[in-house]
């Protein structure tokens, strides 16, 4: 998240490297309290670059071919496929406020009720905190 935040151009917002490392928070947090624990690293990966064509300006497409991440990542972040893409949407329906479509992903996902909520509010917390002391 350092880099990312040195790698940021100085006319971006540095609320979008937080952002971001909230993202990867919340889906950690999210795949270890529930059947997903395997998924653990790849969410968190994933929730950490899914905003990096806002930090540089370049479309996933030409970012993430040289970068050494899985495929799955990749599939999720450039096309919205595979089996990462449903957590994608799990986000985008949070930050959207979209709840009918987020119950409906969760239960797809077997996601124990009221885990997203607590994830989102430990995410928060955790982002707030980290870059806090990252400007101390």
């Amino acid at each position: 998240m350092i880099i990312l935040t040195d790698l940021l151009p100085p006319a971006k917002s540095k609320a979008l490297i937080q952002l971001a490392a909230q993202r990867a928070k919340l889906l950690e947090i999210i795949a270890s309290s529930s059947s997903h624990s395997n998924l653990t690293d790849s969410l968190s990966l994933l929730g950490l670059f899914s905003l990096l064509e806002g930090f540089l300006d370049m479309s996933f497409k030409q970012l993430l071919p040289p970068l050494p991440i899985s495929d799955t990542i990749k599939d999720a972040l450039i096309d919205q496929s595979g089996p990462l893409a449903p957590w994608l949407e799990l986000i985008e329906c949070i930050e959207n406020s979209q709840w009918e479509k987020l119950g409906e992903l969760s239960y797809a996902l077997k996601i124990p009720e009221g885990a997203i909520a607590k994830a989102y509010r430990s995410s928060c917390q955790w982002a707030d905190a980290f870059f806090e002391s990252v400007r101390a």
